[in-house]
């Protein structure tokens, strides 16, 4: 018998979408508890990509009857599949009608199955129960080694997408690292995981060698089966293989291949083909006449590529691969011309029925392409010219590096192009920042014959248009410095084909070095709010600088933060509360050595997370350090911005910056990589990525910078514009953002946030909640602010940080008190030298800068010494001599003290009287005289009064309010009639006087 050999297959990443039905597994966890979280998502993918399977959907070509709903079951096996849905129905006593209604329903349902089998084998290994409860589910029933293989097969897809982290990471469940060889053993593992199998008359093996064995692990039967029996397949008579069929199942590989072997099926196809990896079963021997396209059938052989032609997501790179791959083997050794393939772009919605199909020319087509045929597969997701290009991958590229000239088709300037044609040219001049192409001549065969315009070095890049006919392209320009040009001529019909005038705009020199910015303001203390000026600058002869950053910091007297609600972040991990700025939503984040620290190497998706305004600013820049250790083999940690619901499994709608350091991972895993996921209502996408080295226990300093607005995204390491990414629809609003780390340890440190800005702004300052500084300094040499500058040039470089401090203090000196003398408080001197103090001014900001005095006859005055300014220096008493002195006046000494912030505080003492000197004698005498009470309401007593005395009282300005005379017998003066407040009241006694302050209640 006659096999083929296949080229290796490359496997593809595979993003896993969650499906926008939402389905809620954890309430079906919630209640069958024994299930393992993430195997009923595995099963949901594998059969139908979460779809909901219903009546909607079309006929399979094969004939294969339709399973239902989202877990991919049957109701109607055709009498041949296990009609496993009435199973699952019976034993969760959830009727299939009533399935059909709700999807949740399925859920459930499949549930009660799989828990019911799972705990019948609570004794086996868990890969090995995993195994058992699934094969308890099939649909296919096993009869011989083809039917073993099928069901291994279906069980294989499902627990390699169970063991796939990105899928557990994007639905939520705990990783796994299954060893899927102790499901199958160590050679049936080995064939279910080759590119390619074959179905021979003696057994089913790889291209390799390597043989399945249905009875290695349990009893099945060891008949050796005779592929696709005679009742599906026949004799070709003689006729020679011309075509190649595409076909799509409407279902799964497996149960592709059990159907071929059903004689009710009268069907079969040569080769089927695995959607997650792109693995080949070789079905139907070439020489053979599959059945699968009808009348056509003689001369063409079929491909049955697992999936739904109403879906997405089944046609995954691994499968084009695989197709193209074993087209073109069966193209060489059967003599066939491979570029007579179906790759005009109305190909995919077009059919036989229907005017303009492929012609006789195309021999590698559709199932819709055939005549005498009503199926539509593969139908309009299947990329037509992308096929082509794969299985044309061997037609080499003419490269012009020329900044000038024109350039051809392959008759030249005269002669038509030929049929049958792939041409492939890259127009990259030396030096070339644009280059265009002016077509002055255009004529190929009207949708017939193409001409693909890319922008860039191959067919990867964005197409610019596709071209048929006489109607010119014009002028086309590539942004990248490059122009992709692939051509496509079918097997009949030539024309005079094109010719183009290269021109080019030359590339800007080569800017490397990074630009510089300054901070400026005006003023030593900042008591209000303050205008800053930058001085951004690149290199002369530079890119020119792109855009500008600023960041305002605040030091609280122990850590230095900033206002979250204004825009910007910062934290230093300096102190042990992380709950001041931070979440904990999942893993186990604390502190350690002033760095933020993950430890749960367990956990595929860590949380913690910190509300952060992200939407006063055209653009954000954020900058990071961080360090990723563990003995995971899949480590990986990033930060997600501009979230809007953090505490989510995905943070809601937001963007996720990751980065991983492991290589060589399973299947479908990343390698060393930095990545941009773009997440909208919690679903994760992957949008771009970019191979890079990064290493474990290594601490790199990150940034990005953000564009809410024209949605440009660029990711830097170490200073190192890594990728940018444009994303069309940007996410305009964020209030948090969110570390994020998988199966490893995480260390960071200094993670900000800085905001756009002008070449000037306004620093608010105060206490309330909205300004940009709310602390005045804790002393005088410690600031309380800080401005910090970033800026980028137009080729990416970042400058290094521009900072300067800010002193801050609104607040003026306080208690300042005045006392007359030289210690405690006088009332009155009989020096002409007057004498004051004042003590300590509380100032804990600034300090004081100097003390003013001022003399009066009023408080506040200064009509015996005027302000004089700074005259005092840091004094804190003084002595003034009298000129003029005036006897019974009272003089107040006033004094202002300003602090460095340039503020003042004012006091007057309560004044001195001058009395003239007088003999000891009086004094003595005078001096005893008490007065009482005090304070008083009505009246007030005098005692030890020696002889007749005068008494005056005045108020506290120096106003005389009342005079008379006190004796012995006449010692009683009424005071009702005064105001409240403070009096003095001087006694006097020929020429000696005492001054005593009454208190009037």
């Amino acid at each position: 018998m006659k096999y083929i050999l296949l080229l290796v297959i490359s496997i593809a990443l595979t993003i896993f979408p969650l499906n926008a039905q939402n389905l809620d597994f954890t309430n079906v966890y919630q209640n069958h508890p024994t299930i393992p979280k993430g195997i009923l998502e595995a099963v949901s993918w594998t059969n139908t990509h979460m779809n909901n399977i219903d009546e909607s959907y079309q006929e399979s070509c094969t004939g294969m009857p339709l399973p239902y709903g989202v877990m991919g079951v049957f109701e109607n096996g055709a009498d041949w599949f296990i009609e496993n849905g009435k199973l699952i129905a019976q034993i969760s006593g959830i009727s299939v009608e009533d399935q059909k209604l709700s999807v949740q329903l399925q859920l459930e349902a499949y549930a009660f199955a799989f828990e019911y089998f799972y705990n019948q084998y609570s004794e086996q290994p868990f890969e090995r129960r995993l195994y058992s409860t699934l094969k308890a589910l099939t649909n296919i029933e096993e009869n011989d080694n083809v039917d073993a293989y099928a069901i291994d097969s279906q069980i294989y897809d499902i627990l390699n997408t169970f063991n796939n982290n990105s899928f557990a990471n994007t639905h939520n469940y705990p990783e796994q690292d299954l060893d899927l060889a102790i499901a199958f053993g160590e050679a049936n593992f080995q064939v279910l995981s080759s590119p390619n199998v074959l179905i021979k008359s003696t057994g089913i093996e790889t291209a390799e060698g390597v043989s399945f064995i249905p009875n290695e692990l349990t009893n099945r039967v060891t008949t050796i089966w005779n592929p696709a029996a005679s009742c599906n397949y026949s004799s070709r008579g003689g006729t020679a293989i011309s075509a190649i069929t595409i076909h799509t199942v409407q279902g799964s590989y497996s149960s592709c291949i059990n159907w071929f072997k059903n004689c009710a099926a009268q069907v079969s196809a040569h080769y089927v083909l695995r959607s997650s990896d792109g693995q080949i079963t070789y079905m139907v021997d070439e020489t053979n006449k599959a059945w699968h396209v009808g009348s056509e059938n003689p001369y063409t052989i079929g491909f049955e590529h697992e999936g739904w032609v109403e879906q997405d997501g089944w046609y995954t790179s691994a499968l084009y691969n695989a197709s193209a791959d074993l087209v073109k083997d069966i193209c060489t050794r059967r003599n066939l011309n491979r570029k007579r393939a179906a790759y005009y772009p109305w190909t995919k919605s077009t059919y036989y029925n229907q005017s303009g199909i492929p012609g006789s020319c195309n021999i590698i087509k559709g199932h819709q392409h055939y005549p005498n045929q009503t199926h539509n597969d593969p139908g309009i997701r299947w990329n037509w010219e992308h096929f082509d290009n794969l299985i044309n991958d061997n037609v080499p590229t003419t490269t012009i590096t020329n900044t000038s000239g024109t350039i051809y088709d392959s008759g030249g300037a005269t002669g038509n192009y030929s049929n049958d044609e792939r041409k492939r040219w890259l127009i990259a001049p030396t030096g070339a920042a644009k280059v265009s192409l002016t077509f002055t001549s255009f004529n190929t065969e009207n949708t017939w014959d193409y001409l693909y315009i890319y922008n860039g070095s191959n067919t990867s890049a964005p197409l610019i248009g596709k071209y048929t006919g006489t109607s010119s392209p014009g002028t086309v320009t590539g942004t990248s410095g490059k122009l992709y040009l692939l051509f496509k001529s079918e097997c009949a019909t030539t024309q005079a084909g094109w010719a183009a005038n290269i021109s080019i705009v030359p590339s800007a020199p080569v800017d490397n070095i990074s630009p510089t910015t300054d901070v400026a303001f005006s003023g030593n203390w900042q008591t209000d709010d303050f205008t800053v000026t930058y001085t951004d600058a690149d290199e002369p002869g530079g890119s020119g600088v792109k855009k500008s950053f600023y960041q305002v910091l605040e030091y609280n007297g122990h850590n230095w933060y900033s206002n979250r609600d204004n825009g910007f972040f910062a934290d230093n991990f300096d102190s042990t509360d992380l709950a001041y700025f931070w979440t904990n939503t999942l893993g186990s984040w604390g502190t350690s050595n002033n760095y933020l620290h993950q430890s749960d190497e367990g956990n595929g998706n860590t949380n913690i997370n910190a509300p952060l305004n992200q939407s006063l600013s055209n653009q954000y820049l954020y900058t990071w350090s961080m360090k990723i250790s563990g003995s995971g083999t899949n480590r990986r940690a990033g930060l997600h911005i501009f979230s809007d619901n953090p505490t989510q499994t995905e943070r809601g709608n937001c963007y996720l910056i990751f980065f991983r350091v492991d290589a060589n991972l399973p299947e479908n895993q990343p390698n060393k990589e930095v990545q941009i996921y773009k997440i909208v209502n919690n679903a994760l996408t992957l949008v771009k990525q970019e191979d890079y080295t990064i290493n474990a226990n290594t601490w790199y300093n990150y940034a990005v910078r953000y564009d809410r607005i024209t949605g440009e995204l660029a990711v830097y390491v170490n200073d190192n514009l890594v990728m940018s990414w444009t994303d069309p629809t940007p996410i305009a609003t964020g209030n948090a953002i969110s570390f994020r780390s998988g199966n490893c340890i995480l260390d960071a440190n200094n993670i900000k946030a800085y905001r756009s800005r002008f070449p000037s702004n306004t620093i608010t300052v105060g206490p309330a909640a909205t300004n940009d500084i709310r602390y005045q300094n804790s002393d005088p040499s410690t600031p309380a602010g800080r401005v910090k500058s970033m800026v980028v040039d137009n080729a990416g470089n970042l400058s290094a940080v521009a900072y300067k401090d800010v002193n801050v203090d609104w607040t003026p000196p306080q208690d300042l008190i005045v006392n007359d003398g030289i210690g405690a408080d006088i009332d009155t001197t009989n020096s002409t030298t007057l004498q004051a103090n004042w003590g300590t001014v509380n100032d804990p900001h600034s300090d004081v800068s100097s003390y003013e005095l001022a003399i009066g006859t009023t408080p506040g005055g200064d009509d015996i010494y005027a302000w004089s300014g700074n005259n005092l220096g840091l004094n804190t008493s003084i002595a003034y001599v009298l000129t003029n002195p005036i006897y019974e006046q009272i003089y107040y000494i006033s004094i202002k003290a300003t602090n460095n912030a340039g503020l003042t505080a004012t006091a007057s003492s309560d004044g001195q009287r001058l009395v003239e000197s007088t003999s000891g004698i009086e004094q003595d005498n005078i001096q005893k005289v008490v007065m009482y009470p005090n304070p008083s309401s009505k009246e007030i007593s005098f005692e030890n009064i020696n002889g007749e005395m005068k008494l005056l009282l005045y108020d506290m300005n120096g106003k005389l309010i009342q005079e008379s005379s006190i004796s012995t017998t006449n010692n009683v003066i009424n005071i009702e009639r005064l105001s409240s407040g403070s009096y003095n009241v001087i006694l006097k006694s020929n020429t000696q006087f005492i001054v005593k302050k009454l208190i009037k209640e």
